[in-house]
């Protein structure tokens, strides 16, 4: 599983059975955005049926977000689809050679974030999996539903303004209900690899939860 190919299909605006089938192939892509599940194994994992998979890939194909190529076996029988996911830009996904990263110093990263603009809250905003994953592994005692709707309704009536609103919702989410004995005495842990995978459920059920919202366009 890739987590550059789940976050990039969370980001998608779908209706919710596409994006549970987009999630669907994601979770069994490689980094180059490629798999090749069988239909049944898609089918159970979104929880549809076989003719409403069928009907989706259709319409995600339309969109160009995936795209499918026929296998077949050396005796000329034909095997599970391979399955492109179509990240863009390619950028984005694609992970540089280690020998070639190199960090950025912390006053030029400082400098960059403080030459965000401030801007106000999203109507669409929901906290992505790392979010979800941080915060539940700092706060689990909190209800990431409940507080996603308090703290989209709270910033837009006081009329609150962020650079950056995942950091924001993570420091709001670590100072409720003033929990001494979490922020004054523990560091807040980033989330493992594997936690923000977990996490990628939860956080399209938050999505969910706000669909009054119009999230999905739906």
């Amino acid at each position: 599983m890739s987590i550059a190919a789940m976050t990039w299909a969370f980001q998608q605006k779908l209706p919710p059975t596409q994006k549970l089938i987009l999630l669907a192939l994601a979770d069994f892509a490689n980094d180059s955005g490629s798999c090749w599940p069988g239909v049944r194994t898609v089918a159970e994992k979104a929880g549809v049926s076989r003719a409403t998979l069928f009907r989706h890939l259709d319409s995600l194909e339309q969109l160009r977000l995936i795209q499918r190529e026929e296998r077949t076996r050396d005796n000329g029988s034909t095997t599970s689809n391979t399955y492109f996911l179509i990240m863009r830009p390619p950028s984005q996904i694609e992970t540089p050679p280690v020998a070639t990263v190199r960090p950025p110093e912390p006053s030029l990263e400082y400098n960059n974030n403080r030459r965000r603009p401030l801007t106000d809250i999203a109507n669409d905003f929901a906290p992505t999996p790392e979010t979800v994953a941080y915060c539940a592994k700092n706060r689990p005692d909190v209800n990431l539903e409940v507080f996603t709707l308090q703290f989209i309704e709270s910033c837009g009536a006081t009329g609150y303004q962020y650079r950056d609103w995942q950091r924001a919702f993570k420091a709001w989410v670590l100072k409720e209900g003033n929990p001494k004995n979490v922020t004054k005495f523990r560091k807040p842990q980033r989330p493992t690899t594997d936690e923000i995978r977990d996490a990628v459920g939860k956080a399209y059920a938050i999505s969910e939860a706000l669909g009054s919202r119009d999230l999905f366009g739906t």
